[in-house]
């Protein structure tokens, strides 16, 4: 068939299914979507748009997030050129929600910058409650990377107090400010504000997010004890609600606690639990982490197979995160095989040396993985880039004291490496 032809059946075909299916034509968005994408150019764009949103938001439903970022990308191409209005606001919306499943966790400004496209649209519309939405989003945060609270800080001006959507936007502020900031008292009185707001409402699941967000931060903020009370709070509240982000977050804020106050076989569950609910949302970056966390179960343990296995598997769903790359590097160095080791390390360098200065993880994990691996090999011809990269995190004005105890750590086992008793000391 000549473009032309094939273009006006394409039309021919939209507009048929569409008679069709009548009042059921939204559960066929898909293929409607497709039809009309492919006849654009003699149907126009209005159907295009239309049947992309719902096929991308029925995608989200389902999990199939890689599916939903094409639905929202091509409505949005579609708009391109065109005045912005309450359906671009919504394909912002839903591509924002898809790109936070899909892209890595160093993209996560690029999420925060869709969703806050969003938001401006919706609340130039007037459309407070879409817009709210847009800011309360649950977005992966990280230190040195991400910058979240402009958007929430925005949003909590237009909304009531007290109101359930108030409570939401100070739960995901307050985890900025723990997170991005080094806030722990803001942190902390946001989360007593939503908790107070959550429970005077009845609702379990702004409850179940606000506490897992409040462990989250406890956890960064060496507060083991505190984020373990919190994490057990949250879960109490998995049998009564529907909110698997929220119980990853809780069970992988309690991994990382408990492996401080060394309770192995506690750590061992929540981390199970992690995998299985990892695997219902079919998300590449909490699979990740979820198999990641048993790569390090398996090393603390001396299980080289299944601790090869679990990093194997956490570095097929992200292939550039430090952690995998850290945690691969020195098993391969603890059972000799220094050519594989040596290839990861030399991964893990080539992130960080991409990454823009700060106190992400980019800088953090070489800072203590090149000593890790001088203690193994007896060579320490790159212990000041290890150095290099500890000042550079440790300089930043937000890092966290989670990751201030890292550093030292790391800083204390160069100093060893060069029988430098005096920084060992002071570090000690």
């Amino acid at each position: 068939l000549s473009l032309t032809r094939r273009v006006r059946l394409h039309a021919r075909i939209a507009e048929m299914l569409e008679e069709l299916y009548g009042d059921d034509a939204e559960s066929y968005a898909a293929e409607l979507a497709h039809h009309f994408a492919q006849g654009e150019a003699v149907v126009g764009s209005e159907k295009l748009v239309k049947y992309s949103i719902v096929a991308g938001e029925k995608a989200l439903t389902n999990y199939a997030y890689e599916e939903a970022e094409a639905h929202f990308q091509r409505g949005i191409a579609a708009k391109e050129g065109r005045p912005e209005d309450a359906d671009t606001a919504a394909l912002l919306f839903g591509l924002g929600r898809a790109q936070e499943a899909t892209l890595e966790r160093n993209e996560m400004p690029q999420v925060i910058n869709t969703l806050s496209r969003a938001f401006d649209i919706f609340a130039n519309l007037g459309d407070i409650n879409s817009a709210a939405l847009a800011a309360e989003y649950p977005v992966r945060m990280s230190e040195g990377i991400t910058d979240s609270s402009g958007l929430t800080s925005k949003a909590i001006e237009l909304l009531p107090s007290g109101s359930l959507q108030m409570g939401r936007l100070l739960t995901q502020h307050g985890l900025a400010l723990g997170v991005e900031a080094n806030d722990y008292e803001g942190a902390r009185d946001a989360f007593n504000e939503a908790l107070e707001i959550a429970r005077n409402a009845g609702d379990k699941v702004l409850e179940m997010r606000t506490l897992a967000s409040a462990a989250d931060v406890a956890q960064r903020h060496s507060r083991p004890e505190e984020c373990v009370e919190w994490a057990t709070q949250a879960l109490s509240l998995a049998s009564d609600v529907d909110e698997p982000l929220s119980e990853i977050h809780a069970h992988t804020s309690a991994v990382r606690a408990l492996s401080g106050l060394g309770r192995v076989e506690q750590k061992r569950t929540h981390v199970a639990a992690c995998l299985s609910i990892a695997e219902r949302l079919r998300n590449r970056y909490w699979l990740a982490r979820a198999y990641n966390q048993y790569c390090q179960i398996h090393l603390d343990a001396g299980d080289w197979e299944a601790a090869r296995e679990f990093g194997d598997k956490s570095l097929e769903m992200s292939p550039s995160e430090p952690p995998g790359l850290a945690y691969k590097s020195v098993l391969e160095y603890e059972v000799g095989n220094f050519d594989t080791g040596e290839m990861h390390l030399k991964r893990l360098l080539s992130v960080m040396e991409q990454a823009p200065p700060g106190s992400s993880l980019e800088y953090l994990f070489p800072a203590f993985t090149i000593p890790y691996i001088a203690l193994v090999t007896g060579d320490n011809s790159r212990l000041e880039i290890a150095e290099h990269a500890a000042e550079i995190a440790s300089s930043s004005a937000t890092i966290t004291p989670g990751r201030v105890s890292t550093i030292r750590v790391s800083t204390a086992l160069i100093a060893v490496l060069r029988d430098d008793k005096a920084r060992a000391a002071e570090q000690y």
